[in-house]
């Protein structure tokens, strides 16, 4: 998949990256469209070489883990704001 990849300089620079596979209870989205917005811009400076920056995104799900397969289905829409984090993943 191509994302907006921070570089070691603290720049943007669109890249391949490989596509994520969802964990047991993860989606996966295709976006269809994701912005960046001032809290990414305030961040990417503190932010380690290699973080793709979008919090704020939409898209259509193309993979479900086996234990969100109950709310979730390919093909259905969705969004997020993730704001806060779980601490056990990226």
């Amino acid at each position: 998949m191509r994302a907006a990849v921070l570089t070691e300089k603290h720049t943007f620079e669109v890249a391949d990256v490989p596509d994520p596979s969802p964990g047991p209870d993860e989606l996966v989205l295709r976006v269809t469209a994701c912005g960046i917005c001032g809290s990414d811009l305030k961040a990417h400076t503190m932010l380690p070489a290699g973080a793709v920056l979008g919090h704020e995104f939409c898209g259509e799900v193309v993979a479900v883990g086996a234990d969100a397969r109950e709310k979730w289905r390919e093909g259905q829409q969705a969004a997020a704001l993730p704001v806060t984090a779980c601490g056990s993943c990226r």
